[in-house]
C-alpha cells in the first residue's frame, strides 16, 4: 500500500525535482522511507557532485550498512587530500603484534 503510494504520488515529484535541479547544475538527493527498511530515492547531479551530495547518496544506498559506506568513502577518497584522522587509520592500518 505505501509503496504504491510512493509510486505513484511521491516518486513522480521527486522526479521533477531532479530535472529542475539537473536543467540548472544543481546537485539533489532525496531518499523517502516509505516502510522500515524500504526505500525510495532520487538523484541528481553533473558530473563531478561534492562529496557532501555523495555521502547523502552513500547513506541512502547503503540502508544503513556502515561498512559499505565507508568502503565506498575510502574509494572516493583514493590518493585525493584530506584531513581526516580516521580515514588515515584506513589508509594505514596498525601492523599487528607477532
Amino acid at each position: 500500500m505505501n509503496e504504491k503510494f510512493y509510486d505513484e504520488q511521491i516518486a513522480p515529484l521527486l522526479a521533477e525535482a531532479a530535472r529542475l535541479c539537473e536543467s540548472r547544475g544543481f546537485a539533489m538527493v532525496a531518499g523517502v522511507e516509505y516502510e522500515p527498511g524500504e526505500i525510495g530515492s532520487t538523484r541528481a547531479w553533473q558530473e563531478y557532485p561534492s562529496l557532501p551530495i555523495l555521502m547523502l547518496w552513500w547513506s541512502i544506498v547503503c540502508n544503513g550498512n556502515f561498512d559499505q559506506f565507508v568502503m565506498k568513502l575510502m574509494h572516493w577518497q583514493g590518493d585525493r587530500p584530506h584531513n581526516s584522522a580516521c580515514l588515515r587509520v584506513f589508509q594505514n592500518p596498525m601492523e599487528s603484534s607477532p
